[in-house]
């Protein structure tokens, strides 16, 4: 597997978008649309945040991104999100390994810690040891939220 920057690859921006309204937009965010996730793909570049695309051959099997800020009103930085794997290709191991990725990436420019938010997978999280830092509530979405964190110097 490799891994890329979707600004590399303005070809699967469609399928990541789609990914990504799916699983963050379509039910807890509605007044987010399919065409804003691809006007903020588009708009990415090689800063924050950071889009990687997960790859096997040419074929898009995940996605990740590193947030500087991914809760309004939080000072913690910086953030995993937006991780999502192909629902066709989900328990084969590919969550793990984007997550692995952008841990590495993160520590990579020099981070000791990282962040997540996650609405419906805490458990997902906990069981890969992630540590509960507080409950709390996206002011942007009104969203009831759990924040983890790793640390990246283990």
């Amino acid at each position: 597997m490799k891994f890329e920057m979707i600004f590399d690859h303005p070809e699967h921006r469609a399928t990541v978008a789609k990914w990504m309204y799916d699983e963050f937009c379509k039910t807890d965010r509605p007044s987010v649309s399919y065409e804003d996730m691809m006007k903020k793909l588009g708009s990415r570049t090689r800063n924050f945040p950071y889009t990687f695309l997960a790859l096997e051959g040419d074929v898009p099997v995940g996605t990740v991104t590193l947030y500087e800020n991914d809760l309004k009103g939080e000072s913690l930085s910086p953030w995993m999100g937006s991780l999502v794997v192909a629902p066709e290709l989900r328990g084969c191991g590919f969550g793990r390994e984007l997550i692995a990725f952008i841990q590495g990436f993160a520590r990579g420019l020099g981070y000791d810690t990282l962040y997540l938010r996650t609405e419906h997978t805490a458990k997902y999280y906990e069981r890969l040891g992630w540590s509960f830092v507080k409950y709390t509530v996206d002011p942007a979405y009104d969203l009831e939220t759990d924040v983890y964190q790793w640390n990246l110097e283990d």
